[in-house]
Formats: C-alpha cells, structure tokens, sequence
C-alpha cells in the first residue's frame, strides 16, 4: 500500500505533548465538566463533540493526513506502546481499523488483578482479566477504543456520533468503528495502562459479586441478548486461558 500519513490527536484540558517527534500532533483543549459517571449520555455527548472538534482542527491543519493515531490524554506518556500501535498498523498493511489493549490495574483485597478497561467500547472483551498471565495475541472485535489508528477518510464519511440505543449500543468509538465496515482488529500484545485511582471501573471481588455489579448497568443488562456480544463470557474464558 502507499505510504501513510499519521496525526496524532487526542483531546483535554491543557494542551499535551506527543511523544513523536517526527509525527504531526493536534491536541483540542476543551473545558473541564464533570459529569455523575460513565455511562451518563451529557458526558459522552460532550466528549463525541470535543473529539468531532479535534478532527475537524487537526485535519484542516494537516490535510495530508492519510490515517488518524487516537491516543486518549491519559495514555500519552506511554510512547513505547503508541509506536508498537504504529508498527502493527504499518506491519499489517491493510485498510483496517486497529485498537491497542488498555487495562486498569486493580486492587482487591489481597492481589493485584488488571481488567480490561474498555469494555463498554469493545463488549467482547468485557469480562476479561487476568492476574498473572495476560492474555495475547490480534483478535477481531466490533469495536476498539482510547488508543487506536484509522483512515481520515473513515471521519470525514461518518465522524462521531452516539449510537442508539443509548446506552447498550456503545459509544462515539462505537459509531465510527460499526460504520467503517472495515476489519476492527484488537493487539492484545499492545499495552497501555492506568490505574484503579484514575479509573471508573467497578472493582470486583469474586465472580458472584463482579456479576452482581455489572447487572444493574442497563448497558450490562442487554450484554448476552446483543448480536454482537453473545459469546462475550465464552471469549473471555478462552483468552484468558491462552
């Protein structure tokens, strides 16, 4: 395939610095909201039009751009992992949308656990964890989200949007990445972390009680009737034991 151009651009609330220095980079700075939690339709509305406003910036600025290098301001000090993300994309060579794995390192009573944190954008992969051994390899899902690289071009033909119903069906990530219909693709040798001090994710205890809390969510009480999530716990179980 011909060569690629790549922008780095991610949204906040002071401007950040990109880690590559040859690699153009729009940061969109936005005000500061607070909002009651995750899954509050305000708070991802908000977010769709800040990351609308982002593209729209970083592509009149660079309108060369061939493909879009979407890394969320909390992972951007982790430049070891964002150019792993470049060189899988560039390694795989395909009009593809590619996600890196991002995990919270959680804390329980005990032990130390990490859960896959982007659950609500890639619904497969929801239920997965691990405390030892992390699962591997490319696997393809629906959808990526916070770190991941796709075609301008794929923007500019559907930008951001909430998909409805809201929430079961996701979120801007969502939207894009259903619409391309293109391979949605997930490396989960491609790791950026956070942890559970700046995470939103419930922590759980045990299997009864992590069931318990994810069912009072309306968007975890759909997860097993979705078309799109019905063997969700079956793909777990099966990366977790790779």
């Amino acid at each position: 395939m011909s060569a690629r151009n790549y922008l780095g651009v991610t949204i906040s609330t002071k401007q950040e610095t990109w880690p590559i220095p040859n690699m153009p980079f729009y940061c969109h700075v936005g005000p500061r909201q607070n909002f009651p939690h995750s899954e509050n339709r305000h708070r991802v509305e908000f977010l769709t039009k800040q990351r609308n406003e982002a593209m729209s910036a970083g592509l009149a600025l660079h309108p060369n751009t061939t493909h879009i290098v979407n890394i969320e301001s909390n992972y951007l000090r982790q430049e070891n992992s964002i150019r792993k993300l470049i060189a899988k994309y560039e390694q795989l060579d395909d009009n593809i949308i590619l996600g890196a794995s991002t995990w919270a390192k959680m804390q329980d009573r005990m032990f130390t656990y990490y859960q896959f944190y982007d659950g609500w954008a890639t619904p497969e992969l929801f239920y997965l964890r691990y405390r030892l051994r992390r699962p591997k390899g490319l696997v393809q899902v629906t959808s990526v989200g916070s770190c991941l690289i796709f075609p301008s071009e794929v923007w500019v033909r559907h930008r951001f949007a909430v998909p409805e119903p809201f929430p079961r069906a996701g979120i801007y990530y969502n939207w894009l990445c259903e619409r391309s219909q293109l391979p949605i693709l997930l490396d989960l040798d491609i790791v950026f972390l956070r942890n559970y001090r700046d995470s939103e994710l419930i922590r759980y205890f045990s299997e009864g009680r992590r069931l318990k809390a994810t069912f009072w969510k309306p968007v975890r009480q759909c997860l097993l009737r979705n078309r799109y999530t019905r063997r969700a716990v079956e793909i777990a179980i099966s990366l977790s034991r790779k």
